[in-house]
C-alpha cells in the first residue's frame, strides 16, 4: 500500500483537529464558565456591577410588573431571596428581602440599595421611589432625593461611562450613599 500526499495530509489535518478540540475542551470551556461565574459575582456588588445589563428592562412605566420586578434580578443584592410589592398608585417598589441587614453587612446594604433604587428608576421612567425591607431594617430611596444629589435626569446616567462617574465611583463614599435616605 503506497502512502500519498493526500492521505498525509488528511492524517495531519484530523490530528491537528484532534489537538484543538482537546484544548478548547481542556481549556476553554472550563475558563470561560470560570469567567461567567466572575462576572455573576460581581454582578451581585455595587462597586462591580456592570449597569449595561439591564438596559433591556428600560421601559416608561412601572405597570409593566414582570419587568418592573425582573430588573432587581439583575442588580446588587440579586442573589438574596426577596418578593416584590408594588404600588401602582405611589408608583413604589417595595422589595422584601429575607435576609438581614447584618448577616449580609450594613454598608454592602446601603451602598447596593442606593445603586439598586437609582438604577432601576432610571431604567422605568415613572418609578418614584424604591423600598427595600429588610426583616430588620428598610431603607428607601425617591426619584426626588436621587436627582437632588444626582442632579441631572436619571435615565441620562445609563451610559456606562457616566453611570461609573455619577453613581458607582462615588459609593466608596458613606456620607454620599447617606445622602440618599431620609432622615
Amino acid at each position: 500500500m503506497k502512502i500519498n500526499k493526500k492521505d498525509i495530509l488528511i492524517g495531519v489535518l484530523i490530528v491537528v483537529a484532534v489537538i484543538l478540540s482537546a484544548i478548547i475542551v481542556l481549556k476553554e470551556i472550563p475558563h470561560r464558565e470560570e469567567r461567567t461565574q466572575e462576572y455573576l459575582q460581581q454582578q451581585t456588588d455595587a462597586l462591580t456591577h456592570d449597569i449595561a445589563c439591564i438596559e433591556k428592562f428600560r421601559n416608561p412605566y412601572m405597570g409593566n410588573a414582570s419587568n418592573t420586578t425582573q430588573i432587581f434580578g439583575w442588580l446588587p443584592l440579586c442573589d438574596v431571596p426577596k418578593t416584590f410589592e408594588l404600588d401602582s398608585d405611589a408608583r413604589i417598589v417595595f422589595v422584601k428581602m429575607q435576609q438581614n441587614v447584618q448577616e449580609i453587612g450594613t454598608a454592602k446594604v446601603r451602598r447596593d440599595v442606593v445603586y439598586a433604587a437609582v438604577a432601576a428608576m432610571a431604567s422605568i421612567d415613572n418609578l418614584e421611589g424604591v423600598t427595600f425591607v429588610f426583616p430588620d431594617e428598610t431603607y428607601t430611596v425617591t426619584r426626588t432625593k436621587a436627582k437632588e444629589i444626582l442632579g441631572e435626569s436619571l435615565v441620562d446616567l445609563l451610559s456606562a461611562d457616566m453611570w461609573k462617574k455619577q453613581v458607582q465611583e462615588k459609593l466608596t463614599d458613606t456620607d454620599f450613599v447617606n445622602g440618599f435616605y431620609e432622615v
